[in-house]
This record gives C-alpha cells, structure tokens and sequence, in this order.
C-alpha cells in the first residue's frame, strides 16, 4: 500500500493506523448471529491478535495507532494485554478514552432488545491510543459528545454519541455478504425485528456496529490525522468520514469487499459533490457539476442520503425499549 509502504511524511502529516474490533472480519464471523445492541462481539484472538501485533511492530515513530474494542469485553482484554507492545519504543504514550453511546428506541432501531433488564444496555465502548511522545498536539474545541462537561480534546471521555441506526448502515446481498464473510455471518439472526429488516432491506457488513460518521470524524480532528491506514475497512464508515478531508487506505478482506466497498463510497462521492460545491472541486468538477450530477443521478443520491444524512424520525424513541418481550 501506498500509505504503508511507500509513505514519504511531511512534516505537517499525522498518519493513523486504525483497527476496529466490531469490524474485524473474522470477528464479525464469529458473531455469527448476534444481532441485538446488547449483545458483545466474539473474538478470534488468534488472528486479532496477529493483526495487533503487526501494527505495533510496523507503526513508525510519529504513527498514531488507534484500537476501539467494538464495546466487547473479550476484544478489550485482548487489547490491553497488547499495550505493553505499543509503548515498547518508550517513544510512544498510551491513554485510554471512553465513548459512552445514546441508545435508539425501539421505533428506531430493531436491534434494540425488546426485554429491558438492568446493566444490560451495552452502551460504552473503549478507545485504546498510542500517541508519539515527541511534540504535544493541539489542543481543540469540543462541539459536541460533552454531555459531561468536556470543553476540549484534553478530555478523555466522549459522551452523548449517537448510535449509529440499522438504517444508516450500508447494505449487501446474502451472496455478497457470503463470498466475503462465510455462512456463519450471512445466516438468519436471532432477532426477528432485524431479521425482518434484513429480508427488506439486505445484509449490513456487521450488525453490531453503532459508530457513527461523525464519531470518527472527530476522532480525526482531535488528533489532528491528515493520513489513515484501516486495517477494518467494514462497511466503509471511516472511508466516507475521510472523504475529502484526509488521505485514506482500507485493507479489504477480498475482491468481492473492496468491489462493494468502491461501490459505496462512489455513491457517497456523487451524493457530497452533489450538495457541497468545495468537494465538487476537488473531484475536478466545475460550476455545473453538482447539477449534473443532482439531475443525473437523483435515484442514486436519494438512496444514498439514509448513510449520509438519516431522515429524522417522525416518532420519538422511548431510549430503551419497554418490558414487553419480542425477540
């Protein structure tokens, strides 16, 4: 890859290697038909292992590497028994954050469980960072996830983070999701509700992912990331965040992903160029571009406008679900 192995840094540049526990593919397989916001990714220690260990090996020493544990507990122990291997050089600091999520209601998301118990919302997830020693990054503004008060990028706790819904994830066909996962993740899951919305609406990449564009977008501007290395490219998320913005590289899990991936993130481009005129021109678009592409291909951005911009509900969610059993 271009960003891993031929990379020339400018001064300026910040790469960051990221690697998501809950879009890790054999992870995702092993999941298998987990499909409830309360439920825990699965790990396959062995290969996420490997991949830890290789990031830890290769990063360089100005390299930001960035581990979220998908809001599993196994996938955290691992990643903490691999922190040691990220401040080995002594060139690097390690710092722990935290992402406390808002839960949707039931009205809408149909991986919400439909019994509420207590302790059972699995709503944090944890950010592990590997951050070069070596000349003290910017602090910056915080706009927003400061339900408790956090005023600046000093902070370690990002709060308020809207779960991303089912409807924004991007979706696939039961044979593409097969050819790139296996039988395990493309079978029947265990919620009916989901399943329903599968049968309607097709396959999402990992059906316990809840991070959302503008979590990773932030996570991008508090470390001041100018390139991305992502070692779980999933469903694209951090791709689109990147767009126009940062230089991004994803590492696929075969053909048949990046051939979805490259689907997804051109229709994402048409529907960006098509309402932002600055993005339009780094395309090499002119004046008359985005009304080309408004006219052209209105079908197309309409589809696309649930991942980029969801249409608001006109019911409100209950955050939670109520009593009543359903799954």
């Amino acid at each position: 890859m271009r960003l891993g192995h031929r990379y020339a840094r400018k001064k300026q540049d910040v790469r960051a290697v990221v690697v998501s526990a809950d879009l890790f593919a054999p992870n995702v397989s092993k999941s298998g038909a987990a499909a409830s916001l309360g439920d825990r990714v699965a790990v396959d220690a062995e290969r996420f292992g490997r991949v830890l260990d290789f990031v830890s090996q290769k990063r360089s020493v100005h390299d930001i590497v960035i581990f979220l544990d998908g809001r599993s507990r196994s996938c955290r122990k691992l990643l903490e028994d691999k922190e040691e291997g990220l401040a080995a050089s002594g060139a690097h600091a390690v710092t722990e954050c935290w992402c406390v999520y808002v839960q949707p209601g039931k009205a809408q998301d149909p991986r919400v469980p439909g019994r509420v118990t207590c302790f059972a919302c699995n709503n944090k997830e944890v950010v592990i960072c590997s951050i070069p020693k070596r000349g003290a990054m910017k602090v910056v503004q915080r706009a927003e996830f400061n339900l408790c008060g956090e005023t600046t990028s000093s902070y370690t706790t990002c709060t308020g983070v809207p779960m991303r819904q089912y409807r924004e994830l991007p979706r696939m066909t039961h044979d593409t999701k097969l050819s790139i996962l296996g039988n395990a993740a493309a079978g029947p899951v265990r919620g009916r509700r989901a399943q329903k919305d599968i049968e309607a609406n097709g396959h999402p990449f990992s059906h316990l992912e809840v991070k959302p564009l503008s979590f990773w977008q932030r996570i991008c501007e508090h470390h001041h990331i100018t390139h991305i290395v992502d070692f779980t490219a999933g469903s694209g998320a951090l791709a689109i965040a990147a767009s126009g913005a940062m230089e991004y590289e994803g590492v696929a899990v075969n053909e048949v992903h990046r051939e979805w991936l490259d689907a997804t993130l051109d229709r994402c481009a048409l529907y960006m160029a098509g309402h932002d005129k600055n993005f339009a021109q780094k395309l090499g678009g002119d004046d008359g571009f985005a009304e080309k592409v408004e006219k052209y291909f209105a079908g197309t951005m309409m589809e696309v406008r649930r991942l980029l911009e969801p249409i608001a509900d006109e019911v409100d969610g209950d955050g939670g679900g109520s009593d009543s059993a359903e799954e």
